[in-house]
C-alpha cells in the first residue's frame, strides 16, 4: 500500500511540474519566468516526481518479486 501510494505522490508531483511549467510557457498569463527559473522548476519538481515513481515501481515490483518465494 505504502509503495502505491508513493507511486501516486511520484505522478502528482510530476503532473503539477509540467502543468505548472505548459502553463507558462503556453497559457494567457502576464507571468514570464526566466528561464532559469523554468529549469529550477523542471529539475525541482519534475525529475524528482518521476525519481519517486520510479522508485516506488522498483520497490512494488521486489514486493511482488518477495511474496512469489
Amino acid at each position: 500500500m505504502k509503495t502505491r501510494l508513493l507511486i501516486i505522490a511520484g505522478i502528482v508531483i510530476f503532473l503539477i511540474g509540467i502543468s505548472v511549467l505548459t502553463y507558462e510557457i503556453f497559457g494567457d498569463s502576464d507571468l514570464k519566468l526566466s528561464s532559469d527559473i523554468e529549469i529550477s522548476i523542471i529539475f525541482y519538481v519534475i525529475v524528482p516526481g518521476l525519481a519517486i515513481s520510479g522508485i516506488g515501481v522498483v520497490l512494488e515490483f521486489a514486493k511482488n518479486e518477495w511474496e512469489k518465494k
